[in-house]
């Protein structure tokens, strides 16, 4: 059974899910919209909760950015509800998308990738 647990972040728009699963094999990735993540079921199901304008994979966790006054509380539910309903048909070496001007970083050099991952 997935556990789920919820960490506040710098951000007041955004919270980290740590996951008791990995969600991202490799790498991290961020989609800001449907089209970036045609090929990620999972970001494609959590971009369609009203609010959310921004999914972050890394490891085993989740970052959720929404748009400013939503209410957290909801926004929580549904994404635990997302998450749980998802996480088993979930592939965690999916590819990031094919580099192009929605994905910057992958014109990146592999040196500045590196320092990227770092930071």
């Amino acid at each position: 059974m997935l556990q789920i647990r919820i960490q506040s972040t710098p951000n007041p728009n955004a919270r980290k899910y740590i996951l008791s699963e990995e969600v991202k094999a490799h790498g991290k990735v961020s989609y800001q919209s449907h089209e970036q993540c045609a090929h990620v079921p999972l970001a494609q199901v959590l971009l369609g909760i009203v609010g959310v304008v921004q999914v972050h994979f890394f490891e085993n966790c989740v970052t959720i950015t929404q748009e400013n006054g939503h209410d957290w509380k909801w926004i929580d539910r549904e994404v635990q509800d997302k998450l749980s309903e998802h996480i088993d048909a979930h592939d965690i070496h999916f590819e990031d998308a094919i580099a192009g001007p929605d994905n910057p970083k992958k014109n990146l050099s592999p040196e500045m990738q590196q320092i990227d991952d770092i930071l």
